[in-house]
This record gives C-alpha cells, sequence and structure tokens, in this order.
C-alpha cells in the first residue's frame, strides 16, 4: 500500500502547474499563446534613474510603488493609493501621528512623485 502511494505521488509530481488552464509541457501553447506573443509586457520601457533618464514613471507604477513602500514601513495601516500625473493621494488609517507624519517623505522616495496628498487619519480620530 505505501509503495502504492508513492507510485501516484510520484506520477503526480511530474505535472506542477500554476493553475489548470496552464500548458502541460513548455512546448504545448495550448494554442492560446506562446513566449513570443507575450513580449510586450516584458519590453515596456522602464526609466533607468541609476543611469540618469528622467523619463516619468506611469501612474500606475508611482501608485504600486508607494503602495509598497508605505506597506513596508508603516504595517499597521490601512491606506489607499491613488497617482495622478505624479500627484500621490493616500487615504485611510494610521496606527499613530508618527506613521501619519511618514507618509509624506516615504511617498517621496519613489522617482516621479511630484507631490503627496494625505487625506488619512489617525485611527483614534476615526472612530
Amino acid at each position: 500500500m505505501l509503495t502504492s502511494l508513492l507510485v501516484v505521488g510520484a506520477t503526480a509530481c511530474n505535472q506542477a502547474k500554476t493553475s489548470s488552464e496552464a500548458p502541460n509541457s513548455p512546448s504545448d501553447t495550448g494554442g492560446k499563446m506562446s513566449a513570443g506573443s507575450n513580449q510586450n509586457d516584458a519590453n515596456s520601457p522602464v526609466p533607468n534613474q541609476a543611469a540618469g533618464n528622467t523619463n516619468q514613471l506611469p501612474d500606475k507604477d508611482i501608485k504600486s510603488l508607494v503602495r509598497n513602500q508605505l506597506e513596508k514601513n508603516l504595517p499597521s495601516s490601512q491606506l489607499t493609493v491613488e497617482s495622478k500625473d505624479g500627484v500621490v493621494t493616500v487615504t485611510g488609517q494610521v496606527a499613530s501621528a508618527d506613521q501619519l507624519n511618514q507618509i509624506e517623505p516615504l511617498a517621496r522616495k519613489i522617482p516621479g512623485v511630484k507631490s503627496v496628498n494625505i487625506q488619512a487619519k489617525v485611527a483614534s480620530q476615526t472612530k
């Protein structure tokens, strides 16, 4: 019985998929896509700040980078981030006034942030 479980388990491990729609092998595209057809995302331009490229990041990237920066540094916060033309708006709640004061400097670390509009409140102020 143990031997049959090991054989079934080893066979099942041969096809690790991320989803049921994933191809059965690297050469099987299922007629839906190919590696070459999905290169647009990989080839999208990303400004190289280290090389002095001053191209503006897209708002979706600014939004994501600011949100990640705030999540990393203010873990107990419940914030929402929006960005339009480099103007970042942060709403929601933070645990303390100290965290509230950290939002703008943290957001400004992200290239492309022109200004920060803070509409967040300290959690005790919103109850």
